[in-house]
């Protein structure tokens, strides 16, 4: 069934929300509903589309390219865009964040509001 509200207890209260800051289960369990990756995986581990409509993988390994998806605003009505996602992985890294343990060093880029590089 699809629809509905679910209501549950989520003990202790997450003291934050911002997953990259914070990698206990309280908050990855809420923070994980609010915010979405460029990518999802399935039950496989296979990866599937979120934020990125599509990637492409260079024939080195090295560098990954993703085409965003379009029309996706934020809750102010602020389209999302390459630069958004330039902004937060350059902050996780100003804040070393634990979440790059799962992403690596790359170097960012965005050619255009729909493209991203890590590279």
């Amino acid at each position: 069934m699809q629809g509905g509200t679910l209501n549950t207890i989520i003990q202790p209260e997450p003291p934050i929300l911002v997953t990259a800051f914070n990698q206990q289960q309280p908050t990855l369990t809420l923070g994980g509903k609010i915010y979405e990756s460029l990518l999802k995986y399935g039950a496989d581990l296979k990866p599937m589309p979120g934020m990125a409509q599509s990637w492409e993988i260079s024939p080195d390994g090295l560098t990954y390219t993703f085409t965003l998806v379009s029309g996706v605003t934020f809750h102010d009505g602020s389209p999302f865009t390459s630069a958004d996602v330039v902004f937060t992985y350059n902050r996780l890294k100003e804040i070393q964040s634990p979440a790059l343990g799962l992403l690596g060093e790359f170097e960012i880029s965005a050619p255009d509001e729909s493209t991203v590089v890590f590279a």
